[in-house]
């Protein structure tokens, strides 16, 4: 998806490589993913939230990694601290076709502005067509190291998650095999998280030895 950290999708192509598990990745706007899926365009999606409106056509992986979403807005709003209380009476940009969920029905009299990806929602709240945006934290981090120190100078974001989604590989149900390959993937992702998990281990073990 355009628009999202590689962290994700180098994860997946990781445990597909090492499942053995054909595949070709298309990036493209999340828009198109949803339309794409629907249209049997697209067979699956490497990082997807599970909701229940998506089950009806899709089956979802063993979750593998956490989305952590959270506000950003302009610097001295308070946003560092904010809660969804705080958004009331306020301008909120999201991007069409995410499965917020809960979130959405715990708003109070907040206008809800849409933008197709979370960077260019964060130009919204910038250019102030938004007061405020939900975006990854991970995407947050991201999007602030490469902004200038001017603009970062006039962005905030806050230091809690509103809320967490766990990600997972979504394949369509009438693709043939589709329960195999989602097998599959989950026991090569556990393998490829236990390696990953290992060598941070012995990286912290190589240090922690090396101290004098």
């Amino acid at each position: 998806v355009q628009g999202k950290p590689r962290r994700a999708l180098d994860l997946v192509e990781a445990a597909l490589s090492n499942g053995k598990i054909p595949s070709s990745t298309t990036i493209t706007s999340w828009e198109n993913v949803l339309s794409g899926l629907q249209r049997k365009s697209f067979d699956g999606c490497g990082a997807m939230w599970r909701s229940k409106e998506r089950e009806e056509f899709l089956l979802f992986s063993e979750p593998y990694l956490e989305n952590r979403l959270v506000l950003i807005g302009r610097a001295g709003t308070g946003v560092e601290s904010m809660g969804i209380t705080g958004l009331q009476g306020k301008r909120l940009a999201l991007v069409p076709g995410y499965a917020y969920g809960n979130v959405l029905r715990q708003l109070k009299d907040v206008t809800l502005v849409y933008g197709p990806s979370d960077i260019a929602n964060f130009q919204k709240v910038y250019v102030g067509q938004a007061d405020f945006a939900l975006a990854e934290e991970l995407l947050v981090d991201e999007t602030f190291k490469h902004y200038s120190p001017r603009t970062q100078r006039f962005m905030a974001a806050g230091t809690t998650p509103i809320f967490r989604r766990s990600l997972h590989l979504a394949i369509r149900k009438d693709y043939p095999a589709a329960e195999k390959i989602i097998s599959a993937f989950n026991h090569s992702m556990s393998e490829v998280l236990n390696r990953k998990a290992q060598k941070r281990h012995s990286q912290v073990f190589k240090v922690v030895g090396d101290t004098k």
